[in-house]
């Protein structure tokens, strides 16, 4: 009808590219942002300069499906066949569900894909919110996972004289609809910029035709002023380009991990076609320090890398089940001896010291040095401990054979008419120049019954006459 009228058709949305074919839409011009334009931001901030191409696949689901979980599934499983950057449009709700489920798949590795998710403007209940917190049980986990999630929405003006443009449109909107708007909600200034800068744009088409002397109803040339120009909206520099579309201004918004906001790490001026990064404002990869590669190591599905033959698989599965048994013995084996050891150890008593069986004998600076009757003790003259056999019914000592046999060779002493020794003492006992050991001192008995009466004569005699006793011992005369 523009086209047929020859009117001028000024827009603030038609971003679809359909509107793009101006050979059809002659009369239509733009001052929305087009998926044409948000394509080359794209571009710019997520891909590298090597990138010969771009292929890009549309992927429809239904965000208000019945079993949203599986719809969801189905779609993110598609999705990854072809590709690691998901661009997303759709309800703040339906995208933290994605990006949670995402987290949780085993074959997209965390860090090695990022979303990427277009957001307008703040309290349009239609669009939701791109933060990650909801104050339910899954915060905690949507934290994480949104360290995938990038943003990108029309860059925001930050001039004074839009923000007393925004103060004006919310003080209307209470006086003439009696609408108060919410603190943390923007005024649409997406479309409110895209309203004022139609005048704005058709103003100066205009002005310029009049002063031309041309005619201000050909909307044929009133287009052809208003296309390929710059002028200054209430936002800032305004371009239109040749095709009559509207070169938009983006930023690009990244989740500081240590936060948990969003922060602008980087813009895109329409009007200029330049791509600024923020200094001092790095990019946060998880688990990486650059950006993922474009297609992984063995491609989408796994397909690229070099495949094992089946028997190759199984040989190595049996060799490793064979390796982790040979292990696992090997280990319990050791721990088994070194379990007997300790247990030896602990039951072996030889080394429970009783404290009756120390003896002090002196003191040798701050040290007590004793005798300690044990089977450590060895001494040239004592045979050796070997040990005890505790047998209940045949207790015995071990020690150290002797080949010149022992003291029962008294029996011959005692089997005579001598019978008994009667003073067997180590003094009796002597070893002769073969170190033989050998008795003496027996068969005395009555010689040394009769000492023993003369040292208790004389023991009476010193307690009864101490003094005349040592005067006779002495050899003098008191």
């Amino acid at each position: 009808m523009a086209v047929t009228w020859n009117v001028p058709h000024i827009t603030y949305v038609g971003t679809d590219e359909s509107l793009g074919d101006k050979k059809e839409f002659s009369m239509l011009s733009r001052l929305s942002y087009t998926m044409n334009e948000f394509s080359k931001f794209y571009i710019e901030s997520i891909l590298d300069d090597k990138v010969e191409h771009i292929k890009s696949t549309p992927i429809h689901f239904n965000a208000k499906a019945e079993d949203l979980n599986n719809e969801l599934y189905q779609t993110m499983a598609k999705a990854a066949s072809v590709s690691r950057v998901f661009v997303v449009s759709c309800h703040g709700d339906v995208l933290r569900k994605m990006v949670i489920m995402a987290k949780s798949m085993t074959f997209l590795p965390f860090g090695e894909y990022v979303f990427i998710f277009f957001f307008q403007f703040f309290g349009n209940p239609i669009i939701g919110t791109f933060e990650w917190y909801r104050g339910d049980s899954l915060d905690p986990v949507a934290r994480l996972a949104y360290e995938s999630v990038m943003v990108i929405r029309p860059r925001r003006p930050v001039s004074d004289e839009f923000f007393h443009f925004e103060e004006e449109v919310k003080e209307r909107a209470f006086i003439e609809y009696n609408y108060t708007w919410k603190d943390k909600d923007e005024v649409m200034y997406f479309f409110l910029r895209g309203y004022y800068d139609s005048f704005i744009l058709y103003a100066h088409a205009l002005n310029e035709s009049l002063a031309s002397g041309e005619d201000p109803r050909d909307g044929k040339k009133i287009v052809k002023q208003m296309w390929n120009r710059t002028f200054t909206g209430i936002g800032g520099p305004v371009f239109v380009n040749a095709n009559g579309d509207r070169e938009t201004d983006f930023t690009l918004l990244d989740l500081d991990p240590k936060t948990g906001h969003f922060r602008t790490v980087a813009q895109y001026l329409g009007w200029t076609q330049t791509f600024e990064i923020l200094k001092d404002v790095p990019i946060h990869w998880p688990g990486r320090d650059t950006a993922p590669p474009n297609r992984p190591r063995c491609g989408f599905s796994g397909d690229d890398c070099p495949v094992i033959s089946e028997g190759f698989l199984q040989s190595a599965v049996v060799g490793i089940i064979t390796g982790v048994l040979f292990l696992a013995v090997m280990g319990v084996a050791l721990f088994y001896y070194r379990y007997m050891r300790v247990k030896a150890g602990i039951e072996n008593n030889w080394w429970l010291v009783d404290d009756e069986t120390s003896t002090a004998t002196q003191t040798a600076g701050s040290q007590t040095v004793g005798i300690y009757k044990m089977r450590e003790v060895t001494c040239a003259n004592l045979t050796r401990l070997v040990g005890v056999c505790p047998d209940a019914n045949n207790v015995c000592f071990l020690t150290e054979f002797c080949s010149r046999g022992s003291l029962q060779g008294m029996r011959y002493l005692h089997s005579s008419h001598i019978s008994v020794h009667g003073r067997l003492t180590s003094a009796k006992c002597v070893i002769d120049s073969r170190f033989v050991l050998k008795i003496t001192g027996y068969g005395l008995t009555s010689l040394n019954e009769l000492t023993d009466e003369n040292k208790l004569q004389q023991s009476f005699r010193k307690r009864m006459f101490p003094n005349v006793f040592d005067a006779v011992n002495t050899g003098s005369v008191a």
